[in-house]
């Protein structure tokens, strides 16, 4: 059986997309402590949420049943591994830049502080993300167990 497209999904999609792209822009143009920019910033981050939904989405339209075998293994080794390296990689080297700038040396507490802020921000990012996939697994074996929902009429 082939799936059709969801239209909605690819307007969804440019419309975060260009969401985004108009924030970055925006933050690189103006200066971020105006009233105006930051409204307008708040306004457009809905992008970042709406990608992490439209993965979902994809992902349940793609495997309603079950996800096949070597799916989170996958997951894992290409997404997740590097997305820690990297992270843990800027959030260092954004920390020594951080401290430098501040006046401290990076193996003085306020600049690991510094680094540790940056790590910890790139690490909730990760949870919320994998918090998702725990929600759209635990629900579709609760959707596939026709017994244990009530039934509606």
């Amino acid at each position: 059986m082939e799936r059709k497209m969801n239209a909605e999904m690819f307007v969804l999609r440019s419309i975060a997309c260009l969401s985004i792209a108009l924030l970055h822009a925006l933050y690189r143009v103006y200066d971020a402590d105006t009233p105006w920019v930051e409204l307008v910033g708040l306004l457009l981050t809905f992008g970042t949420p709406v990608f992490v939904f439209i993965s979902q989405f994809v992902l349940s339209y793609a495997y309603p049943d079950r996800v096949p075998e070597g799916f989170w293994r996958k997951r894992v080794k290409y997404i997740l591994l590097p997305y820690i390296f990297f992270g843990t990689l800027y959030a260092g080297l954004k920390g020594v830049d951080m401290a430098s700038s501040q006046g401290f040396h990076f193996f003085n507490p306020f600049g690991i502080i510094y680094g540790g802020i940056y790590c910890l921000a790139t690490f909730m990012a990760i949870l919320s993300l994998l918090s998702f996939s725990f929600m759209h697994c635990t629900l579709c074996f609760l959707l596939t167990r026709s017994d244990s929902l009530p039934a509606t009429y």
